[in-house]
């Protein structure tokens, strides 16, 4: 399961590596994102997702769909998270009954 950390540094990655082959000194989304400011979308999302209740390939999974996105995944995460939380909620009262 994910911790802060390793959430942050899930978004980070995904988000970089989405424009990252541009030739010239400044990419298309560091222009319209800079590092700063990703880092804080980056820091904001980690702080909206609970320790250990996701896995590392379900945020990574959200964050692939939203790739070249960052403050859509910044709004989408809270319904994402809830929508998650509760289905895992469920199946957990499935298999205790």
């Amino acid at each position: 399961m994910s911790r802060k950390t390793q959430i942050y540094e899930l978004f980070i990655p995904n988000l970089k590596s989405a424009t990252e082959t541009s030739t010239s000194s400044l990419t298309p989304r560091e222009k319209i994102f800079p590092e700063l400011d990703l880092e804080k979308v980056a820091v904001q999302f980690a702080s909206l997702l609970p320790d250990d209740k996701f896995t590392p390939a379900e945020i990574q999974g959200f964050l692939l769909t939203r790739k070249k996105e960052p403050n859509k995944a910044l709004e989408e995460v809270v319904g994402w998270r809830d929508k998650l939380l509760n289905s895992k909620a469920a199946k957990s009262n499935l298999i205790r009954t």
